[in-house]
C-alpha cells in the first residue's frame, strides 16, 4: 500500500501542470464552476464502483480508480483556486488562502484519516458511500452558487458578495 500512497501523491505534485489546462478550457467558455462541479462528479465516478470491492482481491481496479480519483481531486483545487483568485479582492488573498489551507487540512484529516478510522466501525462499504454522500453535497452547494457575470470581471466586492450570498440561499 506504500507504492499506492505514492502513486497517488504524483497528481498532487503535479498539479502546476493542470493550471495551464484549466485555463484553456477556461478561455474556450468553460466556467470554472464547471470544471469543479466535473472534477467533483469524476471523483464520485471513481469511487461508486469501489463499494463493496475487496482490496485484496481488486488492488488493480482500486489503484487505477484512485489515480483517477486524485486526477481530478488536483484538478477541481487548481480550478477552486483560480476561482477564488477572480472572487476575491487582492488585499485578501493571503487571508482566503490560509482558510483555504486550514479547510482543505481539516478535510483531508475528517474524510481522509478519518475514513480510516470510521472503516472499524462502518465498514469500507460505507466509508465509501459516506465520501460519495460528502461530494454531492458538495455538488448541491455548487449548484446554489451564482457566476460572475463574465469572465475578466475585475475581483471586488461585488464578485465575493455573489459568491457568499449564493451560499447563504443553500
Amino acid at each position: 500500500f506504500t507504492a499506492l500512497t505514492a502513486m497517488l501523491a504524483v497528481p498532487w505534485a503535479l498539479k502546476f501542470l493542470w493550471a495551464p489546462v484549466v485555463d484553456a478550457l477556461h478561455d474556450r467558455g468553460w466556467s470554472l464552476r464547471r470544471m469543479i462541479m466535473t472534477a467533483q462528479s469524476v471523483m464520485i465516478a471513481c469511487l461508486v464502483p469501489l463499494i463493496g470491492v475487496d482490496p485484496v482481491e481488486r488492488l488493480d481496479l482500486i489503484c487505477v480508480l484512485l489515480l483517477l480519483h486524485a486526477v481530478a481531486a488536483s484538478t477541481q483545487d487548481v480550478a477552486i483556486d483560480a476561482w477564488c483568485i477572480s472572487l476575491a479582492p487582492p488585499e485578501e488573498h493571503g487571508r482566503i488562502n490560509g482558510w483555504m489551507q486550514a479547510g482543505m487540512l481539516l478535510g483531508r484529516s475528517l474524510l481522509g484519516g478519518g475514513a480510516l478510522v470510521m472503516t472499524a466501525w462502518i465498514g469500507s462499504t460505507s466509508v465509501v458511500m459516506v465520501l460519495c454522500i460528502a461530494l454531492l453535497l458538495c455538488l448541491g452547494v455548487l449548484w446554489r452558487v451564482d457566476e460572475p457575470a463574465e469572465r475578466g470581471e475585475p475581483p471586488g466586492e461585488n464578485a465575493f458578495a455573489r459568491l457568499t450570498s449564493g451560499l447563504t440561499r443553500f
